[in-house]
């Protein structure tokens, strides 16, 4: 979560909706910054979870570190899961969408079709990989990418990734596209199944129009869009350099902006991603603390 209070979250409202019958849930929350949750915010969060019978752990680290790196802390320190779900905090969760991952546990990705709540009419997640929408189904992995909020894949498949050497989530991107190279990452898992099943409303970023921007929004945009032609088109340096012209040129970014893009290109990953989380990182507040109260 980023710049947002714990019930101010959409995700969060649309979690304790949710229903998680038969169904052992842990919500594990990041506060990456800019200010640390109102302690009695805290409490009431982690009263609420006692209702529901939902354990749930809580981090804070003010930095705004990269989304990778988080991830990628949170499937290591929870390893034992059979499931992980990664959640952003404007998701409009459905009732049913963890009754649709304990009923499909012989599939190591389950994914909803994505609606926008301004476009309730058009699939925006998933997609085939040239672009056309997906449908719901089973699907080989490899067959198309999502949206990172309310992707679920199995302890299975992290258990593959890790023997590989890797890490699930890319830590050469921070923000945007570290969704997209998960996907492009498990191809070669495509003996595995996964599925598209239930449907969810997500507030999507919009990547088209540079006048509606801020500046922060257009350099992570040009991150993300140098990124993936660094390591996905293994395109030359000086190619890179002239491309982070016609990157500032095209989203009008700022110099400041552009001194940065050019230091990404040269260092080959999102600045943010020179922040780190320590390994035996504290948890903050837990519903555990609160049992043994």
């Amino acid at each position: 979560m980023y710049n947002s209070s714990l019930f101010e979250s959409e995700t969060i409202q649309h979690l304790f909706k949710a229903n998680v019958e038969k169904i052992s849930l842990k919500i594990i929350i990041w506060n990456n910054g800019p200010h640390e949750f109102d302690k009695d915010d805290v409490f009431d969060f982690l009263d609420k979870c006692k209702e529901k019978n939902i354990d749930s752990d809580i981090y804070q680290d003010t930095r705004n570190i990269s989304l990778s790196k988080i991830y990628n802390f949170f499937v290591d320190t929870y390893s034992d899961s059979e499931y992980f779900t990664i959640f952003d905090q404007d998701t409009l969760v459905s009732d049913d969408f963890f009754i649709n991952i304990r009923n499909n546990q012989d599939c190591h990705v389950i994914i909803p079709l994505i609606f926008s709540p301004t476009e309730p009419d058009e699939i925006r997640s998933p997609s085939y990989f040239d672009h056309k929408p997906f449908h719901h189904g089973e699907f080989n992995l490899g067959d198309c990418y999502a949206v990172g909020s309310c992707l679920t894949f199995s302890n299975h498949l992290k258990n593959l990734i890790v023997s590989n050497g890797e890490k699930c989530f890319d830590e050469n991107y921070a923000f945007y596209r570290v969704d997209t190279q998960f996907f492009f990452h498990i191809k070669k898992f495509n003996y595995l199944k996964g599925i598209c099943i239930g449907q969810i409303f997500h507030h999507l970023s919009e990547k088209d129009d540079p006048s509606k921007m801020n500046q922060f929004k257009k350099l992570e945009i040009g991150y993300d869009k140098l990124l993936s032609r660094i390591h996905n088109r293994r395109k030359s340096f000086l190619k890179n350099i002239l491309y982070c012209v016609r990157l500032k040129c095209k989203y009008r970014i700022n110099m400041r902006g552009f001194i940065n893009l050019i230091r990404c290109a040269i260092n080959k990953k999102h600045p943010r991603t020179m922040l780190h989380i320590e390994k035996n990182k504290k948890v903050s507040y837990s519903s555990t603390f609160i049992k043994n109260d």
